[in-house]
């Protein structure tokens, strides 16, 4: 007011219309500041609601922001120890595949070697009668391993020529 004297001088009608103005941007500025803290309010009530170790009681502002940031903290935690947990499942998965995989494969191989060599023995004694004959079994067994899928019994594009078929000796049987 003062200013506005000094300024103005006394003419009250500028004088009124400055005054006038002034008290609309302080109510203004007054009503903006209580939407923002209105608003602000809320937000606290909100994360009051969520973060689990504020809703048993009041708390102020300060310690709601300190345990809305600890919760947030634990849950980034525990969403990496799921990733890391996912990660290694994953692994597991893809493992559990190539085991079944090459199980299949030793399959094919065993029902080709049986059809292939006349081979009727149970698999215990097949192991029992590999230590008695060792070097005609192992023959037979060396070019057996160097079989690829595609030459194994079920693959759609048989290719037995490439293989040489043996009998195994009636002695390792």
């Amino acid at each position: 007011s003062s200013g506005i004297n000094a300024e103005y001088g006394s003419d009250p009608e500028i004088r009124h219309a400055l005054e006038k103005q002034i008290n609309h941007r302080r109510t203004t500025h007054k009503l903006s500041e209580q939407r923002r803290r209105k608003i602000l309010n809320s937000r606290f009530e909100d994360l009051r609601d969520i973060v689990p170790a504020c809703r048993d009681s009041s708390h102020t502002k300060q310690t709601i922001l300190d345990k809305a940031l600890q919760y947030i903290d634990q849950i980034m935690r525990s969403i990496k120890s799921q990733d890391n947990t996912i990660a290694e499942l994953s692994g597991e998965r893809a493992r559990q595949a190539e085991l079944q995989r090459e199980h299949q494969m030793w399959q094919a191989k065993m029902e080709y070697m049986r059809k292939s060599y006349g081979m009727q023995v149970p698999p215990q004694q097949q192991q029992q009668q590999h230590h008695q004959a060792p070097h005609s079994s192992c023959t037979t067994i060396h070019h057996f391993n160097m079989m690829t899928p595609s030459q194994l019994p079920g693959h759609h594009h048989h290719h037995h020529h490439h293989l040489q078929q043996r009998k195994i000796p009636t002695e390792a049987i």
